[in-house]
């Protein structure tokens, strides 16, 4: 049975929240934040501006190559983006049968909280190994973009992964 995780990782930035949303919404920010595990590009940086910009759904096409397997197309959905608050995107494809993935920008009186809150399911009969090497890539990816962007070090990349019970596996549970 397929193993659902959600995975919460955040780093408190001392900048604003405008600084942290052009970063995060920067394709060429955010491709430089898989190296060197990963290469990630979109076809289409005019797509993801007007996407970031609010011109939802989108559908956003990412190549995306781990190590040094093959690249493959990883179909993003936007849902929904309110600027300098919050990105919702979803996914399906090789890696995961289920991804949804909310950015969250929150402020703070000396700058803001960056969440990146992932709801996932692994394609992989390694559900385990692949949810922590996930855990790790994001991890990478914050400590990379605090390395841009002035972070408090005591709150950079803290992440919580956890296994998510859902109502009907829980339903049965109790039966």
């Amino acid at each position: 049975m397929a193993t659902t995780f959600h995975l919460r990782v955040w780093t408190r930035f001392l900048v604003p929240v405008e600084e942290v949303w052009a970063q995060k919404t920067d394709p060429t920010a955010l491709s430089a934040e898989f190296r060197p595990y990963a290469s990630f590009c979109f076809a289409d940086e005019t797509a993801v501006r007007r996407a970031y910009a609010g011109d939802v759904p989108a559908t956003l096409d990412a190549t995306l190559r781990l190590g040094r397997a093959l690249p493959f197309t990883w179909p993003i959905q936007v849902e929904s983006v309110v600027p300098r608050k919050s990105i919702r995107e979803v996914s399906s494809g090789k890696l995961y049968s289920r991804w949804e993935h909310e950015r969250l920008f929150e402020p703070t009186p000396d700058g803001c909280r960056f969440v990146d809150a992932i709801t996932f399911t692994s394609t992989s009969p390694a559900q385990k190994i692949t949810a922590i090497l996930t855990k790790r890539l994001f991890e990478h990816r914050h400590r990379v973009a605090a390395k841009a962007l002035a972070s408090d070090p005591e709150a950079t990349a803290v992440a919580v992964l956890r296994v998510l019970v859902e109502a009907e596996d829980a339903e049965r549970s109790a039966s």
